[in-house]
């Protein structure tokens, strides 16, 4: 598996995400089985920090690789803190 982040604009009808949830007022995520983090929506995602992470960090050692939609204007601090499994590409 090629682990990487992506910036883009296209949409992607994939299988049930195992997990789902919010990472800002408009902005929200969701985690599949085979590792994939998919953020999407419009605006800033929301700052952690190392004592309140997101809620996708739970499952970090099986996230492999990111996509973040056009419309997400910023990465929120500590956004992806401790996900070693995947490189970054932009």
């Amino acid at each position: 598996i090629n682990n990487t982040i992506q910036i883009c604009s296209t949409n992607i009808n994939i299988e049930r995400p195992s997990s789902s949830g919010t990472c800002g007022t408009n902005c929200k995520w969701l985690l599949y089985d085979d590792g994939y983090l998919y953020i999407y929506g419009t605006g800033e995602m929301k700052d952690y920090s190392v004592n309140e992470l997101p809620e996708w960090n739970e499952q970090k050692d099986s996230i492999e690789s990111i996509t973040i939609e056009q419309g997400i204007t910023s990465i929120g601090n500590y956004a992806f803190y401790q996900l070693n499994n995947i490189s970054f590409q932009m």
